[in-house]
Order: structure tokens, then sequence, then C-alpha cells
């Protein structure tokens, strides 16, 4: 399911969902994705909502992202210090960080540092999203919001083809 956490007459996931499942509630999309963690938040050419038991599926794109969403040194350093901070202290957002240092990168130019990292290591699959506040993502390990299991599944499609395919 294509995911819009932009909510003017309904965000995409639950107008998708209102249509298609009967007596549906918006707690129960919710709960998939935040309490029960059956979904997950990731981007798949648009930001999408995948069955954990997917994720395995989105390895050959998950290693496609370490090389596209390429991080400098400076933010590969700070990537090492938002991964010890999480670890220590749990899910975080932008805002948590200190570091309002501008970067050149994928999505733009002059980007905030903290708000760059978070997002390139979400891509690369390293961090996840644990929960939003509207749309202000906090972010957790990876490991923390998949089972270990689905983490070190391997990739059930051989080839690109059978990607595709898939």
């Amino acid at each position: 399911v294509q995911f819009d956490p932009v909510d003017v007459c309904g965000r995409s996931p639950d107008i998708s969902l209102f249509s298609r499942v009967e007596g549906y509630e918006k707690s129960v999309l919710q709960d998939l994705l935040y309490r029960d963690r059956s979904l997950v938040e990731y981007f798949d050419k648009n930001l999408a909502l995948i069955p954990v038991s997917d994720w395995r599926y989105f390895s050959r794109t998950r290693a496609g992202n370490q090389n596209y969403w390429r991080m400098t040194a400076e933010m590969e350093d700070a990537a090492v210090k938002i991964r010890a901070m999480i670890a220590r202290r749990g899910p975080l957002n932008a805002r948590d960080l200190d570091m309002d240092a501008r970067v050149d990168w994928m999505w733009g130019r002059k980007a905030k540092l903290s708000s760059a990292v978070l997002e390139a290591m979400y891509l690369r699959g390293e961090l996840g999203v644990h929960h939003r506040e509207r749309s202000v993502r906090w972010y957790d390990l990876i490991e923390n919001l998949i089972p270990r299991e689905e983490l070190d599944a391997a990739d059930p499609n051989g080839t690109d083809e059978a990607l595709f395919r898939w």
C-alpha cells in the first residue's frame, strides 16, 4: 500500500483500506505498524507499507540503496553517533539530535545533517520508523523493529528478473 502521511481528506492508506476492508478503522493500521509490527514503512519507488514477512524481498533494493544513497564522511560519522544514541536512549527524531550543520546530499542541497543522515540510514535499511506523531518520524534501529529471522532471511529472488516478476 502506498503511504502518504499527509491527511487532508484522509491519508492514502486509510482511503485505500476503507474502500477494501469492511469495518476498517484508522487505529487498525496504527496497530499493525507501530504496536503489532506486522507492517513496516519502507521506500520502494515511493513510501510504502509492506508486510514484515516481505522484508527479505527488498534486500536487493536495500543493497542498491547502500550505493545510491551515499553519505559523505561527515554523514557517516554522524550515522555512527546516531546508531549509538538510539541504542542507548531508544527511538528518536531529527529534533532530538544536536546536528544542525548543513550538508549537500541526494535529496537536496543544504539539508540539515540530522535529517539527511536519518533519512539515508532509513533508506539503506539501517533504521525503521518506530512511530509517527503526525508527520514526524521517530526512528529506531531496524533490528529492534523486525524479528531477527526476517532480517537474516535470504533473498528469495535469485535474479533481478525474479524480483521484477515478484
